[in-house]
């Protein structure tokens, strides 16, 4: 699945890829094997939580710093990202002066 995807696993650091993977794709089976909701949204969920830890290791094992618990909790926590009717055009939210 990695060479599938453009992802070189070769050495070492191939190896723990492919067991990352593996760790991922069978947590993701058990949930699976234990949901029962009609959406299949506990799969979903684990498998996003699987792949979350799965790139917090990965961002360790490079050296990089992992934010913060408030920025992780926060990011997690925030709806959607705003789209172009959230932003706010300056023509129709600036305060008006009155004359």
């Amino acid at each position: 699945m990695l060479q599938a995807a453009g992802v070189t696993a070769t050495g070492p650091r191939g190896e723990l890829q492919v067991r990352g993977l593996l760790a991922v794709w069978l947590w993701a089976i058990r949930a699976w094997e234990r949901d029962t909701s009609d959406d299949l949204s506990g799969t979903m969920a684990a498998i996003d939580a699987a792949l979350g830890r799965a790139e917090r290791v990965a961002n360790w094992l490079h050296g990089q710093r992992r934010p913060p618990p408030a920025a992780v909790a926060e990011a997690e926590a925030s709806p959607d990202p705003p789209g172009p009717e959230d932003v706010p055009t300056p023509a129709t939210d600036a305060p008006q002066d009155e004359p």
